[in-house]
């Protein structure tokens, strides 16, 4: 008897397999179709640039990926040859001025920019240390005796010591001020306590202005920075209420007395019947403890 031949059964991964294959290549159909523009997700502008900056606020666009016109390296090398030529030139401008190491030696000790100190000095006195104010301040930094005496200094004594002193209460101003140069300069030339009364702000002297104008141009001008030094924004000061004064109430049920007045005959010709009051007497108000009565200096009528 011949046996009959089996099937070998069916591995169940082929269908799987062969399922995957047909699903991409149905997708890769679609996709060799489809348009982008075709998606129902894509956003349709019919003017983009009406979603641009306008044009003197774009950057600039570049001509070649990876290269940026905005920035020229010979341009760039030449720049920085003229920066590093301009603040050689600035330097030894200030060099040149009188008593220069003493005012960099001073500036430095009190932790000031020396190019801020040779500012105040040429606007105050320039840099003359022989130089006296209608006001009595004297010498290079015009510091009043008054201010020295804060330090146990004599400004007039020498150079060296009107730098120590002037450049020790700028160093106290800067302190007090939180380092606002116009408050500062403001302080140094009206006072500080006129700063403080006009609310921590320039006081609106003219003398006071130019004088803070002046200094700061000066200094911006020696530090390359034309224009970029300017004033800050005034800092807010504390309110302070102050009490009412107790005022004693009258007595309950009191009766004002009513004023004892004196007069005299008037001794002058020209008016006879003019009369001169003496004197008036006020009595107080009734209390528990009885008020004295209140005389007032006699006077003319």
């Amino acid at each position: 008897m011949t046996a009959m031949p089996t099937k070998s059964p069916r591995s169940p991964a082929l269908p799987l397999r062969a399922l995957a294959l047909a699903c991409t290549a149905a997708c890769a159909a679609m996709s060799a179709h489809a348009s982008p523009a075709d998606s129902p997700y894509r956003l349709r502008v019919s003017d983009p640039d009406a979603y641009r900056l306008a044009p003197p606020y774009r950057a600039p666009e570049k001509s070649n990926p990876g290269e940026d016109p905005a920035v020229d390296p010979v341009v760039g090398a030449l720049s920085e040859a003229a920066q590093a030529e301009a603040a050689a030139r600035r330097e030894a401008e200030m060099a040149a001025k009188p008593h220069a190491r003493q005012i960099d030696r001073a500036a430095r000790a009190a932790q000031l920019d020396p190019a801020l100190v040779h500012a105040l000095i040429y606007v105050e006195s320039r840099h003359s240390a022989k130089a006296v104010s209608v006001k009595g301040a004297v010498g290079l930094m015009q510091v009043l005796p008054d201010t020295g005496a804060r330090y146990g200094i004599d400004p007039a004594r020498t150079t060296e010591s009107n730098l120590k002193a002037g450049t020790r209460y700028l160093r106290y101003l800067m302190q007090r001020f939180d380092d606002r140069l116009d408050l500062v300069l403001a302080a140094y030339n009206a006072g500080e306590g006129a700063v403080t009364r006009y609310a921590n702000k320039v006081p609106p002297y003219p003398e006071t202005r130019d004088y803070v104008r002046s200094v700061l141009a000066k200094y911006a001008e020696w530090k390359g920075q034309a224009g970029a030094i300017r004033a800050q924004p005034a800092r807010p000061v504390q309110a302070i209420t102050l009490a009412p004064l107790p005022v004693a109430a009258p007595a309950p049920d009191a009766v004002m007395p009513a004023p004892v007045i004196k007069t005299v005959p008037a001794t002058e010709p020209e008016a006879p019947r003019t009369t001169r009051l003496e004197s008036v007497t006020l009595p107080a108000a009734p209390s528990a403890n009885g008020a004295p009565q209140v005389t007032l200096a006699q006077f003319q009528h």
